[in-house]
Parts: structure tokens; C-alpha cells; sequence
């Protein structure tokens, strides 16, 4: 799909939606499923730690990748970009083959004990107050995300018109936001999780996005959506990932694989879905004010998610002890 990509995107540009649908699958069918094994494996003080680590291996990864449009954009072209992760997939091409081989002897011998899923069991499953608040935080989280990045992108096009000198001040930015996100997942996550706890961080994470999204509406400028932009995305890759994830591991093992699954199949991709109709929405009755209604509309998000926190966490004694460790 790379290779089609970089050598032919530029006579058929419908590829691009391919690569996007190929993306999500990959996400949905490796990632998130490799996150419900190790839910079932994980207690929660280990998670504290564990997951800390995982996150920050991801960021490192991401800080190496957004170095490669940041030097090679405009000198090899935006589109033969796509030729650099080939090597890799090989890669993991190899070390896929042996989980798969490994695997194989774990599959069958959990066969026996494998819970049933139908509509009632799911059902259940999302009565859970945990469940529904993880929903919801998804939904709020993508679709601020989604609008965010279209403010972005948008305004990144306007400053920016030649691609591939947009490529390359895009990998800068991302480079800053990756290495700060480095940054907040092996010092600033573990400290505030060790030191406030899960509950709390769950409390100031929303405020501290409202504050980013706010600066962006109150200081209407190129900077501030830069800055804004980048504080939304570091937080969204290292802190929210991280606290979202570690809500999974008190749940039940259904909860933990089943339910989650179904999360991550319509909760995050009908939140794009959403997000992309909203702005479509915004574009149709804004157009001469879209990116001051954007940024609105995001703020009007994080505040509902910061009231929803207060309200969950302290509402009920049991989920407050609950994520209390």
C-alpha cells in the first residue's frame, strides 16, 4: 500500500482513502486487541507502571517518525516519504510471524473458557458506569480532536500553500509535539500518576485541554493554534491514552476484551464520523467564521468532559475507591 502511495498518489488520489480505511483496521485489529491482552494479564498498581512504559516506547517511536519529513520533505517529495517505513514492516512482518507461532499453543487451550458475546451480554456490560464514562470520554476526546485537527490542517494549507514546504513544517511541529510527548510519558505521566493518583489525573486532565482549546478561541493566531494544537496532541498521545487504558484494568475480563472491542470499533470511528459532519455542518452555516466557531465548539467539548469528570468521581463512593490506588 506504501509503495502504491509513493509512486502513484499523485495520478490517483483515491488511494489515499484506502490507506486511511487500511490504517484503522490495522489499529483496531492488532493494536487494540494487543491492549485487551494485556488488560486480562494486568493488575492495576502493575498498570501504573507498565502502561507508563508501553506509552513511552510508542512516543519514542513517533519522535524518530516525525524526524524523517522534518529533513527529507522537501529534498525527496512528500510522497516518496512513504517509502521509508517499508523496511520497518518487514520488521515486524518477522516479529508478527512469531507471536502468531507462539500464539497458536495459548489460543486453543483458552477455547474452552471463552465467555459467549451476543447483543444481552454487551448490553449488560455497558450498564457499568466505568463503561459508559469511557465511552463518553472517547466520544468527546475524538470529536474535539477531529474538529482540532481540521482547524490545523486548514490554517497550516492557508500559511503554507506548496505541499511539500508544509510537509516539512509539519514534521517540525510534529517533531516538538512527539518529543514532548516523550517527555511527558517517562517523567511528568509517571510522576503525576504515582502522585495524584487515577482519579485525579482523570479530574485535571479535561481542564488542562479546556485551557489549550480556550487559548486558541481567546488568541485567534497562527501561534496560539500551533501552540494550542500541540498541548491538545500531547496530552491526547501520552496522558489520555494512558488514563484511558488503565481504566480497562479493575473491569472484568468481558468488559476488558469484548466490550472494549466494541468500543474501539464504533466509539472512536463514529466519533470521526460525527466530528466530520459537524464541521461540514459548521462550513455550511460559518464559512466567513469557521475557525472562530471551531475552536468554540471545542471548548464547549473539554468543558463538558472536565463537569462529566467531577460529576463521575464523585458521585459514587465505590468508583471513587475503585481507580483510588
Amino acid at each position: 500500500m506504501h509503495m502504491l502511495l509513493a509512486f502513484f498518489v499523485t495520478k490517483a488520489p483515491v488511494l489515499c482513502w484506502f490507506h486511511n480505511i487500511w490504517k484503522d483496521l490495522y489499529i483496531l485489529l492488532m493494536l487494540q486487541q494487543l491492549w485487551s491482552l494485556i488488560h486480562l494479564q494486568t493488575h492495576l498498581k502493575e498498570a501504573k507502571y507498565l502502561y507508563t512504559i508501553f506509552f513511552a516506547f510508542g512516543g519514542l517511536g513517533s519522535t524518530l517518525g516525525s524526524l524523517v519529513p522534518s529533513f527529507f520533505a522537501t529534498s525527496i517529495g512528500s510522497e516518496r516519504l512513504l517509502l521509508f517505513p517499508i523496511i520497518i514492516f518487514i520488521v515486524l512482518g518477522f516479529c508478527y510471524q512469531r507471536v502468531v507461532t507462539y500464539g497458536k499453543s495459548i489460543e486453543i487451550s483458552s477455547e474452552k473458557n471463552k465467555p459467549s458475546v451476543n447483543r444481552d451480554s454487551l448490553k449488560e456490560s455497558f450498564k457499568s458506569p466505568s463503561m459508559r464514562y469511557i465511552i463518553a470520554i472517547v466520544v468527546l476526546m475524538q470529536v474535539g480532536a477531529t474538529i482540532l485537527d481540521f482547524s490545523f490542517n486548514a490554517k497550516m494549507a492557508q500559511v503554507y500553500p506548496l505541499q511539500d514546504i508544509r510537509s516539512g513544517q509539519m514534521g517540525k511541529i510534529w517533531s516538538v509535539i512527539n518529543f514532548f510527548n516523550l517527555f511527558t510519558q517517562f517523567v511528568a505521566s509517571f510522576f503525576l500518576i504515582h502522585k495524584f493518583g487515577l482519579k485525579r489525573c482523570h479530574i485535571f486532565l479535561p481542564i488542562i485541554l479546556l485551557a489549550s482549546s480556550a487559548s486558541i478561541a481567546l488568541i485567534p493566531s497562527v501561534t496560539s493554534l500551533i501552540i494550542g494544537f500541540s498541548a491538545v496532541k500531547i496530552v491526547d498521545y501520552s496522558l489520555f491514552n494512558l488514563l484511558k487504558e488503565m481504566l480497562y484494568v479493575p473491569l472484568s475480563n468481558f468488559e476488558k476484551k469484548n466490550a472494549k472491542a466494541f468500543v474501539d470499533i464504533f466509539a472512536y470511528r463514529s466519533s470521526k464520523g460525527i466530528a466530520s459532519i459537524l464541521v461540514i455542518g459548521l462550513q455550511y452555516f460559518f464559512s466567513s467564521s469557521l475557525f472562530q466557531v471551531c475552536s468554540l465548539s471545542v471548548v464547549i467539548l473539554f468543558f463538558l468532559w472536565s463537569m462529566m469528570s467531577l460529576f463521575y468521581f464523585r458521585s459514587s463512593s465505590s468508583m471513587s475507591a475503585l481507580y483510588s490506588e
